[in-house]
């Protein structure tokens, strides 16, 4: 079973990423961020995940 998280900006507390947009792997916590490119995951350890 695949683990699905929503999480929120640890430092603004303002933005919400939803379970399709986030992974976590390899000790990191991976987003599909609307800011860069489509389908491009990045690296964003400052989050906070709820389940």
């Amino acid at each position: 079973m695949v683990q699905k998280f929503r999480a929120y900006d640890g430092g603004s507390l303002s933005r919400m990423y939803q379970p399709e947009d986030v992974m976590v792997g390899g000790g990191n916590i991976w987003i599909n961020d609307e800011d860069f490119d489509a389908g491009e995951w990045i690296v964003n350890n400052d989050l906070e995940l709820m389940q």
